[in-house]
């Protein structure tokens, strides 16, 4: 598969996995985003990816090790009366629909890392990195 359309499977996993939340690749332009869900919004995006040393000389084949990254904005930390989820509630929840999930020709998903980022003008952000193998052949 190529990268987008592994990125696209990862939104679409998480489209099915997690309600009330705004998921999508992340923006062309991330100036230009804004947070118009009233509880968030989840970007994802290829982070990279390393490679094996190749075990022949007559053709390549490669472990290739991608790193997708989920940019989270949220507007509340915490589940807020009668309101929207917070982050922590859609963290867990992304983190459950990712992790182990199979996309074709590629490893189960693990997360590596998430971090808080910052938070400006009332929108907490935070990041999740999730990994998968898959093969390079040339």
């Amino acid at each position: 598969m190529t990268t987008l359309e592994i990125e696209n499977a990862i939104i679409d996993r998480l489209k099915s996995q997690v309600a009330g939340l705004h998921i999508q690749g992340f923006a062309q332009n991330a100036d230009e985003f804004a947070v118009r869900h009233p509880a968030g919004a989840a970007l994802v995006m290829y982070g990279g990816s390393n490679y094996t040393t190749p075990s022949s000389l007559a053709t390549i084949n490669q472990d290739r090790k991608m790193a997708f990254d989920i940019i989270l904005l949220f507007k509340n930390l915490r589940v807020q009366d009668g309101g929207h989820a917070g982050a922590y509630e859609f963290i867990d929840q992304i983190r459950a629909a990712l992790t182990g999930h199979r996309i074709t020709d590629c490893s189960k998903m693990y997360p590596v890392r998430e971090e808080f980022i910052d938070e400006e003008g009332g929108v907490w952000r935070y990041g999740m990195t999730f990994e998968l193998l898959t093969d390079n052949v040339g």
